[in-house]
């Protein structure tokens, strides 16, 4: 149990009795430390030794304890300050508020309103004791180490994992670590599952050589002024590039994946697919742009891998939804114990494939292939014997020597491997109905009154205790537009309120105290906003 130390400042010796007794009565976090009689006589204490709690009366001799507080606000700004005042001094109590007076208690001191004082002072300090030594420990971390913080940040927005974004978010924030500046774009890396197979890979080995492409696209990556790398969570490499230079971006990042997609073909012999990711303006939009990474990637099953397709240039969107509707097929076949169990994938196959009846094989394999790692993801029901199984099927029914299949041979070949599989399973989903006019207006209302502190998707899914994806929809549905960038509008108003009313302030005040710990990408993203720089702003 930590302990707190208590100075006590009062000049009647009754009152200072009784308070060096009841405090660690009412609270045994609280040690008392000293006692004085006046404000000059504390202040001596204090600079011999500082305390947690300053306990001062308002009317004493010599030096008053508005005084006092004036000056110690001002020397030991991480010392918590409580008053004692009687009613006809209650002015001056208010007045010693603003000197970060944790609170004032009226005499004669009740014991209920001083144990719930110390509470709050015990709380506060517990805070903020845990808060810096997550940071100490961040700090002292070597170079290596806070990357794996900032990658496993990256890897917590992608996967919307909120508790971890909750935590680590702020915590690279304050830390200043730069992820993100300008605008941006994910690169998605999928080792190609025909290549696989070719190299005579088994499915218990693909775990290796997904490392080691993660490995050669972060040495890769190393070149690059702004670029993280990290994984997924099934396993893909996902590189993230920003930039101030806009035009450069793209190329950038062309350049990229080729240069890894070469690096990994001389080191092992795989090729890879990648997916191109919509353009971001803020790190807190990576999901998006993981999500239509992804989408563009699936391309591969209707044109090939050994390709990178970005987003925006194909049919992303149809080739995603009839990816998902075949996925969500086959995993009620194995998953539902009373679905039917023929796949019946004729349709949505040629629509995928874009093939009246003929595909190339390699093709048809690699959507396959994707079948069964999804499914294999996170499945704890089935014995290492049934993957081996079904991984068998796939490989005898569609052989690596056979130029093109037809739908018909693809779809026996998927229900095959499928039947090895099929193990009932019981899965809920429940999803809460909510007042979302009311909803999107508190949203709205904590994002104006937080907007300097840094507010994740996933922090807004916590503080309203729904998912992420009901929230994204209903702000963009009643506001019309991503809450991100209603933020962004928040921050750059109150940014403009700041640089008129406060002339002489530092751009990277204006910047910090409207959530943005990365001055350059606060310059940037104001330009944009406003057409003109921070300090261009006509109020400067």
């Amino acid at each position: 149990m930590s302990l707190y130390s208590v100075l006590i400042v009062e000049d009647e010796d009754v009152q200072r009795e009784f308070l060096r007794m009841q405090i660690p009565a009412l609270d045994s976090r609280f040690v008392i430390a000293g006692e004085a009689v006046d404000g000059r006589e504390a202040l001596d204490f204090l600079s011999r030794r500082e305390v947690d709690l300053l306990v001062t009366d308002i009317k004493m001799p010599v030096m008053n304890g508005l005084e006092l507080c004036r000056e110690a606000y001002a020397k030991y700004p991480r010392m918590r300050i409580v008053i004692l005042s009687g009613y006809e001094e209650f002015e001056y109590a208010r007045q010693a508020l603003k000197y970060k007076a944790e609170q004032y208690l009226l005499k004669p001191l009740a014991r209920e309103a001083m144990r719930r004082v110390l509470a709050q002072v015990a709380d506060h300090f517990e805070q903020v004791r845990s808060d810096e030594s997550a940071l100490r420990g961040l700090r002292a971390l070597s170079d290596e180490g806070r990357k794996q913080v900032a990658r496993r940040l990256l890897q917590a927005l992608i996967a919307g994992s909120q508790a971890e974004i909750g935590t680590l978010f702020p915590l690279t924030y304050r830390m200043k670590i730069p992820l993100f500046e300008g605008e941006g774009h994910l690169l998605l890396l999928e080792i190609d599952e025909s290549s696989l197979r070719d190299k005579r890979i088994g499915y218990q080995e693909t775990s290796v050589f997904h490392y080691i492409l993660n490995q050669i696209a972060s040495e890769t990556a190393e070149g690059c002024e702004l670029a993280w790398t990290t994984f997924d969570d099934r396993e893909r490499t996902a590189v993230l590039l920003s930039g101030t230079e806009t035009s450069e971006l793209l190329p950038r990042v062309r350049e990229l994946y080729g240069q890894i997609n070469a690096n990994m073909q001389a080191a092992t012999g795989l090729t890879l697919t990648g997916g191109l990711g919509v353009r971001i303006e803020d790190v807190l939009q990576l999901d998006a742009s993981y999500q239509s990474a992804l989408a563009a990637s699936y391309r591969r099953f209707r044109s090939g891998g050994n390709t990178l397709y970005e987003f925006g240039d194909g049919p992303e969107s149809a080739v995603a939804d009839t990816v998902d509707d075949l996925l969500q097929i086959v995993k009620r076949i194995v998953n539902d114990p009373f679905a039917d169990k023929r796949l019946r994938g004729g349709p949505l196959l040629a629509e995928l494939l874009s093939e009246p009846d003929d595909a190339p094989a390699n093709y048809v394999y690699s959507f396959g292939a994707f079948l069964l790692r999804e499914l294999e993801r996170g499945s704890e029901e089935r014995r290492p014997e049934q993957w081996k199984r079904a991984w068998q099927t796939l490989d005898g029914l569609l052989p690596s020597d056979a130029p093109t299949q037809t739908l018909d041979s693809a779809n026996a070949a998927y229900q095959a491997a499928l039947d090895t599989l099929q193990t009932p399973t019981a899965a809920a989903d429940k999803s809460a109905d909510a007042n979302e006019p009311r909803i999107v207006d508190d949203i709205r209302r904590f994002i104006e009154e937080n907007y300097a502190k840094p507010i994740s998707l996933s922090l807004l899914s916590d503080t309203f205790q729904l998912s992420q994806q009901h929230i994204s929809t209903a702000f963009h549905k009643h506001v019309g537009m991503p809450y991100i960038k209603y933020m962004t509008r928040v921050r750059m108003e109150n940014a403009a309120r700041l640089l008129s009313e406060q002339p002489d302030a530092k751009i990277f005040e204006i910047a910090e105290s409207t959530g943005y710990a990365n001055v350059k990408h606060f310059s940037y993203v104001f330009k944009k906003h406003f057409g003109v720089t921070p300090g261009e702003y006509p109020s400067r």
